[in-house]
C-alpha cells in the first residue's frame, strides 16, 4: 500500500507498509544480527577495558609468563634428577663371617651399575633390592626408598632371573619401569648376569640387602611384602 497524499504540508515520504507482516521477517533477521554483532562488540569493550592503554606490552608479558611456565613444566618432566647427598662409605673391614650372611661381606666381583663397571664393594652404605619377575612389590619398595633417602643411603634395584628365563634386557627394562614408579628414578639399576647375589643370599621373593658404610651386611630380609620400619633398619 503506497500513501501519496499529503495532509498536513510534510514533505512526502515514499513508505511501502507489507500488507503481511510476515514480509518483514528476512530485515527483522537481519537487524537482529546486526545487534547480537553490537552486544558481542560492547560485552569485549567491557572486558579489555582495563586492558587499554598497554599496547603491546600486555601481548609479550603474556606470552614470557607462558614461555616460561611451559620451560618450568618440561625441566620438571624431562630435566636432570638431582642426587640424593648420600653418606661416605667408610674403610672396609675384614671381618670373619663369610659372604652370604650377616656381619659378611658382599661376594668380591665386578658388576655393571647403570651401565659403568663397578666392583661390590663399593656398593656401600646401601639398600640392595633384589627382584623377582612379575614382583607386585611397589608399596615394599616405596617405604625402603623412603628409608633409603632419610638415612642419605644408595638404593640399587637388581632382578632375580634365576627361574624366570628372563633376557637381561627385558630385566632391566621391567626394573626401569619400576624405579620411575616408586623411586623417582633415584634407584640405580645393578646388571648381575650372573645372578651372584641372588643365589649368595639365597633370594626369595623381594629380598632386601643392607649394607653398611664398612661394606658388612648388617641384615638379610626375605620376602618382603611391606617396608620395614625405618627404626628396624639399620645402617
Amino acid at each position: 500500500m503506497r500513501h501519496d497524499d499529503d495532509d498536513y504540508g510534510l514533505p512526502r515520504v515514499d513508505v511501502v507498509v507489507p500488507d503481511d507482516a510476515s514480509e518483514l521477517d528476512a530485515d527483522v533477521a537481519i537487524w537482529r544480527r546486526e545487534e547480537k554483532v553490537k552486544q558481542r562488540k560492547a560485552r569485549w569493550a567491557r572486558l579489555s577495558k582495563p586492558f587499554r592503554g598497554w599496547g603491546l606490552a600486555l601481548p609479550v608479558t603474556v606470552l614470557v609468563l607462558l614461555v616460561a611456565l611451559l620451560s618450568g613444566a618440561m625441566m620438571t618432566l624431562f630435566g636432570p634428577r638431582v642426587p640424593r647427598p648420600t653418606t661416605p662409605a667408610e674403610p672396609l673391614v675384614r671381618p670373619s663371617a663369610a659372604p652370604g650372611s650377616v656381619g659378611g661381606l658382599l661376594p668380591s666381583a665386578e658388576l655393571t651399575v647403570n651401565g659403568a663397571p663397578l666392583h661390590t664393594t663399593r656398593l656401600r652404605p646401601a639398600l640392595i633390592a633384589i627382584i623377582p619377575p612379575a614382583c607386585e612389590c611397589d608399596p615394599a619398595l616405596l617405604g625402603l626408598d623412603r628409608i633409603a633417602d632419610a638415612s642419605a643411603v644408595r638404593m640399587y634395584f637388581l632382578a632375580d632371573r634365576r627361574t624366570s628365563g628372563q633376557s637381561i634386557k627385558a630385566a632391566h627394562e621391567d626394573l626401569w619401569k619400576i624405579s620411575g614408579r616408586v623411586a623417582d628414578s633415584q634407584a640405580a639399576i645393578v646388571d648381575d648376569s650372573a645372578d651372584l647375589l641372588a643365589r649368595t643370599y639365597q633370594a626369595r621373593g623381594l629380598t632386601v640387602l643392607v649394607v653398611k658404610a664398612n661394606g658388612t651386611v648388617g641384615q638379610i630380609m626375605h620376602d618382603l611384602r611391606a617396608a620395614p620400619e625405618p627404626a628396624l633398619v639399620r645402617f
